[in-house]
């Protein structure tokens, strides 16, 4: 079970390998708010806030089975379901990011690809390889213009988002048990960013 605050004042959800997705208002008596599950079973691996529609209140989440569904919280209600190219691997989603200011999210893949899709049409509109091994995690920055990614083979990237090219890459952690980096965050107001690795250490970058 994770959990992952939603962007909006006491809104949370959590998320875990039974596929249930709770959102939970902790501002309220009664907190629970919805639970969504999974169509088909599959575990939930990632969440996210649509953060481009606040007033939507809509959560992105990523699954085992490789798709991203997109629900909306006061409708109760699946609102659609994100799915890989013709042909990819269905690998598992590992992260999702929403960005700030337009209607995609982006999503990072086992398979070491990133995926960005339109929310608004409910398509793929780009997919690339950013990794040589399985993306684990993925965040954007708050002016909604970087990309930052994070993998097993241990390297951190930063994408410009317009033009889709890698303008920054370092080695951040050292392997452990086939595992690498497992997340990273851009700080909300200053130039850090913050990764955490499977050799049990936390970085920060500027």
């Amino acid at each position: 079970v994770s959990t992952q605050s939603t962007g909006s004042s006491g809104i949370n959800a959590e998320y875990g390998a039974d596929g249930l997705t709770c959102v939970w208002d902790i501002s309220l008596p009664s907190p629970h708010v919805t639970t969504f599950s999974s169509v088909d079973g599959s575990p939930a691996t990632c969440v996210d806030y649509i953060r481009s529609d606040p007033d939507a209140y809509m959560i992105a989440v990523g699954y085992l089975s490789s798709v991203v569904v997109l629900y909306s919280i006061p409708q109760n209600r699946l609102v659609s379901t994100l799915e890989c190219e013709a042909g990819a691997s269905q690998e598992p989603v590992n992260s999702v990011v929403s960005h700030p200011t337009n209607s995609t999210v982006i999503a990072g893949y086992t398979d070491k690809e990133i995926r960005i899709f339109d929310i608004s049409t409910g398509t793929l509109i780009h997919h690339m390889t950013t990794h040589i091994e399985a993306v684990t995690s993925v965040t954007i920055d708050a002016s909604g213009m970087y990309l930052a990614t994070v993998g097993h083979d241990c390297s951190l990237r930063i994408w410009n988002i317009e033009d889709k090219t890698c303008t920054q890459e370092m080695t951040a952690h050292q392997k452990k048990y086939d595992e690498a980096i497992l997340s990273v965050a851009f700080h909300p107001t200053q130039t850090f960013i913050a990764t955490a690795g499977a050799d049990s250490t936390i970085k920060l970058y500027q």
